[in-house]
This record gives C-alpha cells, sequence and structure tokens, in this order.
C-alpha cells in the first residue's frame, strides 16, 4: 500500500473534480432517503424503511456510478503502439489502453477523483471491469426490484433476493480488494486522509457492513418462518 511519509493536506487534494464527485454522491443519497418519505406507504416499520432506502441508494450507486465506470471502460481509450502482453488489455487489442483515465466526459472525471486513492478505476482493470459487469448490470437492477418488492409489502419474496444480494455484495468486495491486499497493495494510495477514510474505508465498508447485518437478519427472519410451516404442515399431515 502506498504512504508517503508526510501525507499533503487535505486542501491540496481538494479541487473541482472532488467537490462535484461528492455533490454527486451525495445527491444519490438524498434522493435515496427522500424515496423513503415519499414512496412508502404509512406504517412501513423503521426497519423497513432503512432497508428500502439502502436498497434505493444501492441501485442507484450500481445504475449511475458503476455502469458509467463500464462505459468508460469499454469505450475510452487510446492508442499505445504497445506489442507486448498486459494484463489490462480488453479484447486481446495490444494496441490500445482503455479505462476512465481517457474518458473527457463528466464521468471519466468522477472515476479519475476516485482512481488518486486505488488507481485500479482510472484503467480497465480486469478483475474490477469483470466485478463490475455483474454488479453495475445484474446487481442494480435487482436492488432496485427489492426496493419494490418492499414497496408492495412482499416481505417473503423481499427477504430472500435481499439475502442473495447481500452475500453477492460481500463476495464482490472480496474480490475487488483481496487481490489487492494479496498482492501488497500496489495501487492503493493513502497519502492522505481523505483518500484513506472516505473514498478508500467510508466508501467501500458500508457495502460489507450493511450486507452483513441483512445477512442475519434475513436468516433471523426466513428461518422461524420455514420452520413454522415445516411444523404447520407436519400437524395437519397428522390430523388428517
Amino acid at each position: 500500500m502506498t504512504s508517503n511519509a508526510a501525507p499533503s493536506s487535505l486542501l491540496e487534494v481538494i479541487d473541482q473534480s472532488t467537490i462535484l464527485s461528492l455533490l454527486y454522491f451525495s445527491a444519490i443519497l438524498l434522493t435515496s432517503y427522500l424515496s423513503t418519505k415519499h414512496l412508502l406507504p404509512a406504517g412501513t416499520s423503521s426497519k423497513m424503511r432503512f432497508l428500502y432506502g439502502w436498497h434505493v441508494f444501492d441501485a442507484l450507486i450500481h445504475l449511475l456510478v458503476e455502469t458509467p465506470f463500464l462505459y468508460c471502460s469499454f469505450f475510452s481509450s487510446v492508442e499505445t503502439g504497445q506489442t507486448g502482453n498486459s494484463a489490462t488489455v480488453l479484447w486481446g487489442d495490444l494496441s490500445r489502453a482503455y479505462g476512465a483515465e481517457y474518458s473527457t466526459g463528466l464521468f471519466g472525471h468522477l472515476w479519475r477523483e476516485y482512481a488518486k486513492v486505488d488507481r485500479r478505476w482510472a484503467h480497465a482493470d480486469i478483475v474490477v471491469v469483470t466485478l463490475e459487469l455483474a454488479t453495475g448490470l445484474l446487481g442494480g437492477p435487482l436492488a432496485l426490484w427489492i426496493s419494490e418488492l418492499i414497496r408492495k409489502k412482499e416481505d417473503r419474496k423481499a427477504w430472500f433476493w435481499m439475502l442473495v444480494l447481500a452475500v453477492a455484495e460481500i463476495y464482490g468486495g472480496w474480490m475487488t480488494f483481496g487481490p489487492e491486499w494479496l498482492s501488497g497493495s500496489q495501487n492503493l494510495d493513502t497519502s492522505n486522509p481523505m483518500y484513506t477514510w472516505l473514498y478508500l474505508l467510508g466508501m467501500n465498508i458500508i457495502w460489507i457492513i450493511i450486507p452483513g447485518w441483512i445477512c442475519y437478519e434475513a436468516y433471523m427472519t426466513i428461518v422461524p418462518a420455514s420452520s413454522g410451516i415445516t411444523t404447520a404442515s407436519v400437524e395437519g399431515k397428522k390430523s388428517q
């Protein structure tokens, strides 16, 4: 993990891209919160309101942040003239380099901002792109559908799919950072506290803590319910 002896100050790393990126993230968070206030029926419990808001937030992050990363990774490139091997080449094309680093659009700026703490996100890192194909194209729509199930009070279906998505989120988090840690964290830069605590830790650990809690809640909800159904079925057969 890269770490300079004398970390740069917070003000030295805040620029226009930083402010716009944080405002965009805050707008998604605010939208998720407002959805719990205006889209859920009266009488919805605080737990289900939180779960609804979380899955709306999760869906928006996957669809409006991670999917644009895929677009940058596949459609933003420059010629390199390389003829050797590359671990991050796409489609076997050694003559071009792909990734947000070469995008001139809004999302290119956003992902270059995050890449200040993890360089893999500026380039078409194969592991990251492969994971984002699943989370962006499958996880986002699934989170949105779970939100709708919660809104319609179809709790039994919602808990099952919440468990599926939560396990996928935890596994995705491990596969994102596990290979990096095992290789010595060569792409991570912790020279500035904002990078370390806000970007690297804050923006990633919530996808471990909250899905972990959802797994526990799903177990406590699904197992007793299924046990009750089984008991009732056995007693019904005995009475026949």
